[in-house]
Formats: C-alpha cells, structure tokens, sequence
C-alpha cells in the first residue's frame, strides 16, 4: 500500500495542526508499518523522520516564499500521478482543491483532515468545501468542527471519522512544581493559583482571557487571594496589561509572557485550577496537557472542549459568554464544592484522561481507519 501525506509543516512549527500531524504519521507508521509513506511537506526544510517510521520525507520549505505554494501543489500534483498512490492524505484544507483533482483525473481517494478554524465557515460551493464534500472519508477532532463542517459545508455525516486530539504523555506528567512561578510574582505559599496557556492575540479574544479577567472581582470576593498567571504572549498583551492596571488587579493578575516547551509541564504544575473558557476552539490540547499533569480543567461549554472534557466527565464547563457562571464555577472548585470528586483527585484524572486520549487510545483509532479503508477496498 502507497501512501501520500500532504502536510503544511511538521518540524518548523509548534502548532496543533502541527503537532496533530506528526502524532499522526507516527501512529500510521506503527499500525500499518507494511504501508510505504511518502510525506510531501510545504514549509519545512528538516529530512528528519517521524517517530521512527521508515517514511519517505520531501520538503518544499527551500523554495522561495512567493512560489512556494504553486511549487508545491504542481509538485504533489505530479508526484500522484506519477506514482499513482492508494491513499492521498491531506493534513490541511488548503489542499483540498488539488487533491479533488486528483480525485477526479485518477480516482485516487484522499482522507481529509478537519481540524478547527480553517473549515469552519466554509460556503457549500467553496473549493474547500467541495474538497470536503468529494473525500473519501474526513476525519474530524471534535463534535464541533463535525457539526460545523456538516452544516456549513455540507458534508455527509456518515462521511465524518472521529480522531480527537491526544498529548504528550511523558512530559505532560504528575510531578513535583519546579518552576518559580510563586517566587516570580510573589504569589505566597498556600495561596490559590489559576492558569490559564495561551497567546495574547488580539485577532483571537475567543480564547476567553478577557472574560475571566470580567470574573476575577467576583472570585476574590468569594476567594480572597486568589491569583491568576497567564502564559503567553503577543500583540495584545499592552491592551490586557492596561486593562489589568484599570480593574487594580495587577497584584492578582500576573502576565508570564512567552514559556518554553521545555517548561510548560512545571507551569502545570503550579496551578490549582487550568480555566480557558474559549468559544471557538477545535478541541484544546492545552486541556489534556494540564488535566495530564493531575490539574482540573475548565473550558467553555460552546465549542471543542467539550469533547476534551468529556462533556463534564473531566473537567467544568462554563458559558464562555458569562463571567458570573465562570466565577461561580471557579469558587466552588476552590471551596471543595464541585460536584465531580475527579476534579480533587490528580492520579484518577490523569487516568481517566489516558483511558480516553492516551497514545494508545490515538493509534486505536487511526488502526480503525486503515481497517476500513483496507476493508473497503477504496
């Protein structure tokens, strides 16, 4: 079995897309190690392979800028003709229109992948969406691209595979908190710390910092000395500092700027409760990451973390709209009070969470998929 992988990149950047593609040719590679891959990749200039798989890596990150992506769609264009693979894979919907056409002249099938912004608000006669409507199959990480990708862009919900998101196991682990976040700002030794990982985009307020700045009075109110840190940096952080200095919280509210990889887990770990109530996110890794560490979630109710925590079985779901419902939500975890004991409990939530979205769980699923193709006869 020959199988294409057309990806934007998987070395040069740190993204979800990014991250979900990988974890996504290492778990093809093990469960199909018969299958010969060839992964053709838009952005990176790395020959370095995947997870110990024996695929074939070619890269189109050498070739300038201004003509690069027409370099890569003739280039992947030829490469399926020529070699006329089984399977097409396609990691992003940009690609979509090309693979339709190899579709259409071979009748080679492709899997598509919908992930989260880039197929959202598509028009059914779009060439993405058109891409979408002609696949094989699509796989979808949450309930919400699914429901989105089906209305919007008209997509056969028969066609739709669920591959929710998975993480980084062995980093993302219970441990001890070695970082300096206490000692940084000054947080006191007992004292409540929220966190919340994100980039202070000002093109991406969804994610919900804003609305939990709205309900940190109410929290300190209830929960005196109570301290929230946000990881992340960007163009908005002027605006949200200000915004901090007018409420007077800056003793409460601390701005970490940009973390490290490498020091992510430690920023876990510091934290008695992760909140990122966002309204428009695929799935939120960063979720997994920290419940993944033995720390409770909360996460909007609107959007792709719902499938992240399992609609309450693992974490709190708030409206992202309301910062009375997410205060709430947040004193009553504090207090002891939340109805769900998991949440108290760091080693039955890390386990829970590996029942559902371990490594293991990921390549089930990815299995499932090559079953049925292979089964299909496609």
């Amino acid at each position: 079995m020959i199988v294409h992988v057309w990806a934007p990149e998987m070395f040069r950047g740190t993204g979800g897309i990014q991250a979900f593609t990988r974890v996504l040719l290492e778990s093809l590679g093990e469960v199909r190690p018969d299958w010969r891959l060839k992964v053709l990749l838009k952005n990176d200039t790395s020959e370095e392979n995947i997870g110990g798989t024996e695929a074939e890596i070619v890269h189109f990150g050498s070739v300038p800028e201004r003509r690069r992506t027409l370099s890569f769609a003739t280039g992947v264009f030829r490469a399926a003709l020529r070699e006329r693979p089984d399977l097409i894979v396609v990691c992003h919907a940009n690609f979509l229109p090309v693979a339709r056409w190899v579709g259409k002249l071979t009748g080679i099938p492709f899997l598509a992948s919908a992930y989260g912004v880039e197929v959202w608000g598509l028009e059914r006669g779009s060439r993405v969406a058109r891409g979408l409507q002609s696949a094989w199959r699509v796989f979808s990480i949450s309930r919400y691209t699914t429901e989105r990708i089906v209305r919007e862009a008209g997509v056969a919900a028969d066609r739709v595979l669920s591959l929710p998101c998975t993480f980084d196991e062995e980093r993302f682990a219970i441990g001890p908190d070695r970082s300096n976040v206490r000692g940084r700002f000054g947080i006191p030794e007992g004292a409540r710390v929220l966190l919340t990982v994100n980039r202070l985009c000002a093109a991406e307020t969804y994610r919900g910092y804003d609305v939990v700045l709205d309900a940190m009075p109410a929290i300190l109110k209830e929960c005196p000395g109570v301290h929230w840190v946000v990881a992340g940096d960007g163009d908005d952080r002027p605006r949200l500092e200000a915004e901090i200095a007018r409420r007077s919280l800056s003793a409460f509210v601390h701005l970490a700027g940009f973390v490290p990889d490498e020091q992510l887990a430690d920023c876990y770990r510091a934290c008695d409760l992760f909140v990122m109530p966002s309204k428009l996110e695929g799935f939120g890794i960063v979720y997994l990451e920290a419940m993944g560490c033995g720390k409770p979630s909360l996460g909007g109710n609107a959007d792709g973390a719902r499938d992240a925590l399992l609609d309450g079985e693992l974490g709190l779901l708030a409206n992202p709209d309301d910062p009375q419902d997410i205060a709430r939500l947040v004193v009553a975890h504090l207090r002891g009070e939340s109805e769900n004991g998991l949440l108290y409990d760091g080693e039955g939530l890390r386990a829970e969470l590996m029942r559902h979205y371990s490594r293991a769980a990921f390549r089930d699923r990815v299995r499932g998929v090559a079953d049925l193709f292979e089964s299909e006869g496609a």
